[in-house]
C-alpha cells in the first residue's frame, strides 16, 4: 500500500509540472521562448505518462490483484478490463503512449507540434483518472 501511495503522489507531482508547462506554452507572453517551453512540455509529457502508467500497474496489482505485463499498452488494456478506465479512455491512453514513444525516439519538429496540440487533452484525462484512483 505504501508503494501505491508514493506512486500516486509522484503521479500528481509530475502532472502538476505538466500543467505548468502547458500554461507556459499557451501563454502568448512566452512567444520568444516558445521552442524552449515546447521542448520542456514534451519532456514533462514523457515522464508524466511514464509515472501515470506505472501508477496504474501498481494499482492493478495491489487493489485488483492483477499481475500485468510490463508494457504500458498492456497495462492500459488491463485497466479497461478491470473497469478502471472506459473503452474510450483506454483508446486515448494507448494513443498517448504511442505519441510518447514518438517524442522520445525520434525528433521531428512537425511531429512535436502535432503532439504538443494533444498534450492538454492527455493531461486532462490522466489527471481525471489519477483523481479517480482510491488509495
Amino acid at each position: 500500500m505504501e508503494k501505491l501511495k508514493k506512486r500516486h503522489e509522484t503521479a500528481i507531482k509530475t502532472l502538476n509540472t505538466l500543467e505548468i508547462a502547458i500554461k507556459k506554452v499557451s501563454d502568448p507572453k512566452n512567444i520568444e521562448n516558445y521552442d524552449s517551453f515546447r521542448d520542456s512540455l514534451v519532456q514533462r509529457f514523457e515522464y508524466s505518462i511514464d509515472t501515470f502508467w506505472k501508477l496504474i500497474k501498481i494499482y492493478l496489482q495491489e487493489k485488483h490483484k492483477i499481475v500485468t505485463a510490463a508494457s504500458p499498452t498492456a497495462i492500459i488494456r488491463d485497466a479497461f478490463t478491470a473497469a478502471i478506465v472506459t473503452k474510450s479512455e483506454s483508446d486515448i491512453l494507448i494513443e498517448c503512449v504511442k505519441d510518447r514513444n514518438l517524442t522520445s525516439h525520434t525528433y521531428n519538429e512537425e511531429l512535436a507540434e502535432e503532439i504538443v496540440e494533444k498534450i492538454p487533452d492527455y493531461y486532462d484525462l490522466m489527471k481525471k483518472i489519477v483523481n479517480r484512483i482510491e488509495l
